[in-house]
């Protein structure tokens, strides 16, 4: 039998104490956990079902390296995948803040912290595109936030890894049947994604497709909510994007920089032609956000950090039980 690739991230179950469930978004289910020599780390369970053959373990592992070799400050480290029958799950790096949205619906977050998360986003994107790895479900809830308010994207191997996909897919069906369904969670990824995916399902991923996703992303960072929340159905958001309608602009604070404004419109253009690449966007922005916003960072940071501790009590206070 051929060795798997990168046997030390094959993790077992054992190898981790779990402490308590997290609320950080996406699918699956999250707990705070407690590895002998990693530390506090974050466990996501993607599958309880069987797995059938060992065929399947060995794909999941040579994706599971894939998603680990994906080595950026801006994207989540991959630490470990878990291939167990009725436990697949990824084991990732902490990040102790939680994700952007609840963090956005908590607290008023300073416009030139918002700026340098926009910006971080960006480049974390930037890199990702040159890895060539679309991510296909970008939104805030896929995006974390470390002690210091900087950002990792996650959730960004799923899409482009085909057996770690399709598990996740039968688990959500195996869910759906059973009545634990995530219905809210899969409507808020409707509202972040391209008109061309709406309109028909033989549209292929692009980078465009993710940089729409971004401009809604901008959208709710600069008013803290989230999109069309008086929409009555999913058909009914659908059905109206395709028409060319977007997130409410009169929602936005009057005080935001219209270069920020005129950016995310760029970016949920209906043509996905006229929408700038991530790098194209990167440095149409970071000359405005270097001069304008960067410098009131320092201080704009302390007051947050002051007005907001996130999930970070929880993992402090966990450090303490080991």
């Amino acid at each position: 039998m051929a060795a798997a690739p990168q046997t030390s991230l094959h993790m077992r179950s054992t190898d981790l104490i779990k402490r308590t469930p997290l609320d950080y978004g996406g699918f699956g289910e999250v707990y705070l956990c407690y590895h002998a020599t990693l530390g506090q780390v974050v466990l996501k369970t993607l599958y309880t079902g069987p797995l059938r053959s060992e065929e399947s373990k060995r794909s999941l592992l040579e994706e599971g390296s894939i998603m680990a070799s994906l080595n950026h400050e801006r994207v989540v480290k991959l630490l470990g995948v878990i291939m167990e029958d009725r436990d697949c799950s990824l084991v990732l790096e902490l990040l102790p803040m939680g994700n952007l949205l609840v963090l956005l619906e908590t607290v008023n977050v300073p416009i030139s912290i918002k700026g340098r998360i926009i910006l971080e986003v960006l480049e974390g994107m930037m890199y990702l595109t040159e890895k060539r790895v679309i991510h296909k479900d970008i939104k805030p809830e896929n995006i974390l936030v470390d002690k210091d308010f900087h950002i990792k994207i996650a959730d960004l191997g799923l899409a482009t890894c085909q057996t770690w996909s399709k598990l996740t897919k039968e688990e959500s069906r195996r869910k759906s049947r059973s009545g634990h369904t995530s219905g809210a969670r899969g409507a808020g990824t409707l509202s972040y994604m391209a008109p061309e995916h709406l309109r028909s399902i033989h549209t292929p991923s692009t980078e465009k497709s993710d940089v729409y996703s971004f401009g809604i992303v901008v959208w709710v960072i600069l008013t803290g909510q989230e999109p069309y929340a008086n929409a009555r159905s999913e058909d009914q958001i659908s059905r109206c994007v395709c028409e060319g309608d977007r997130p409410a602009e009169e929602l936005i604070p009057e005080d935001t920089p219209p270069e920020v404004i005129q950016l995310m419109k760029r970016c949920w253009s209906d043509d996905p032609e006229e929408r700038p690449t991530f790098k194209e966007a990167y440095d149409i922005f970071y000359p405005f956000y270097a001069e304008n916003l960067e410098p009131h960072i320092e201080k704009d940071l302390h007051h947050l950090k002051e007005k907001y501790e996130g999930p970070i009590q929880l993992v402090e206070k966990m450090s303490y039980c080991r």
